[in-house]
């Protein structure tokens, strides 16, 4: 029999069928033949020593594209309403958070484990910094992304974190002269790369947490040096905040309070050092027996003494920590107490929210929600000052954990 010809259309057809079949070829070998070869790799977010943060560049990174926000801090955040008519709203709440349980291995756009911690409380602080670094992985940890985004979209400024980790933790006294290493112009090239990170990632600043050991009153007159120049090139918008732990004699000695061993990290004569502190969490303790200690009294003495300086009080903030006994921290409430008529909370940091959220023992669960319960009664004699920003301490508390790194 005569086999008919073949039209155009028949040929055109029979054509597109054999490149189909192909190209369902090669994507059947590229899925199954060489699976292995052809996963995408995890971008992951920024960390650093001092000196590795001086060889780091945008360009030659290829995270740093994953690792910048890309939404603007919004103007105004949701506060909902205002219930006491009578509170103020200059008391502020910062959360120090540790969204991911290390330092390094943060994912840059947000985890694929489905039991990952999600802030989600940000009608309730004024601030979150990105709480993390370790001796072992890196000590300058910026806020990924995914947080930047966050917190952006709510209103809340955030901030990235410099860890230099007591000598018991890893932590070395070589590092913070590296933080300090200066030009021969008087510049500090290791803020300029904070500031450079912070302006292309899109985040609001730094917490500078110096705890290591061995300083002396040189080193502290370099690192007020250090902040100060933070201060000449960051923007107008951008913070950077101080962690009490460094005194004027370069020693490491937690005052708890503004004093005049620590104010030159604060207020140098009318030149701002930096735009907050971090009072640590001795504030509320003073040895009634025996008298060997009184954190009490300077802690009270505190706002006189921003003013002093011509600051404000609320840039000052009175830490609160469960790490050492974690649910069963015993906090001095009563000297919370609005009972007693002088003011006793201006401000709050709220520390390392998020690691109950991420532990799934049921004996945790019970122990958050007795803890929660507990503060929700004591937090009634919570001063009225702090409701406009957060309507008792008992509310973030029954949702979150306080747990410092």
């Amino acid at each position: 029999m005569k086999r008919a010809k073949e039209s155009y259309l028949m040929k055109s057809k029979r054509k597109h069928q054999i490149a189909m079949m192909a190209g369902s070829a090669v994507l059947a070998m590229t899925l199954f033949g060489f699976s292995g070869q052809a996963k995408a790799a995890q971008p992951h977010s920024s960390y650093w020593y001092p000196n590795t943060l001086l060889e780091w560049s945008a360009a030659k990174d290829k995270d740093a594209p994953f690792n910048r926000g890309t939404v603007e801090l919004k103007e105004g955040r949701f506060q909902g309403i205002k219930t006491n008519s009578t509170s103020k709203v200059q008391p502020k709440v910062i959360a120090l958070s540790s969204m991911y349980p290390s330092t390094s291995g943060a994912p840059s756009q947000g985890s694929d484990n489905f039991n990952s911690y999600t802030f989600s409380f940000w009608q309730y602080v004024d601030k979150l910094v990105m709480w993390g670094g370790s001796a072992g992985e890196g000590l300058i940890v910026p806020p990924s992304a995914d947080v930047i985004d966050s917190a952006h979209k709510n209103g809340v400024p955030v901030l990235g974190t410099v860890f230099l980790p007591q000598t018991e933790h890893g932590g070395k006294i070589d590092w913070m002269k590296d933080l300090l290493q200066q030009r021969q112009d008087g510049t500090f090239p290791v803020a300029d790369k904070l500031i450079e990170v912070a302006n292309y990632y899109g985040f609001d600043g730094w917490f500078i947490n110096q705890e290591t050991q061995g300083a002396n009153k040189d080193d502290a007159a370099k690192m007020q040096q250090f902040l100060k120049y933070m201060q000449q090139i960051k923007g107008p918008k951008m913070e950077v905040i101080w962690y009490d732990s460094m005194i004027d004699e370069g020693q490491i000695k937690w005052q708890g309070s503004l004093t005049d061993k620590n104010k030159m990290f604060f207020q140098d004569n009318k030149t701002r050092v930096s735009d907050q502190m971090f009072l640590d969490f001795r504030w509320q303790y003073k040895d009634e027996v025996n008298g060997k200690y009184d954190y009490v009294t300077p802690y009270l003495n505190s706002p006189q003494k921003a003013k002093e300086l011509g600051r404000s009080p609320y840039d000052l903030f009175a830490g609160i920590d469960v790490e050492a006994n974690g649910y069963n921290e015993d906090f001095n409430w009563p000297f919370c107490s609005r009972k007693v008529k002088r003011l006793r909370l201006h401000l709050v940091s709220i520390v390392r929210i998020g690691l109950i959220t991420a532990r799934r023992h049921k004996r945790n669960i019970w122990r958050r929600k007795r803890f929660s319960g507990l503060v929700t009664i004591k937090t009634r004699i919570i001063p009225i000052l702090l409701r406009q920003t957060i309507r008792t301490l008992g509310e973030v508390l029954r949702m979150t954990s306080l747990i410092r790194a």
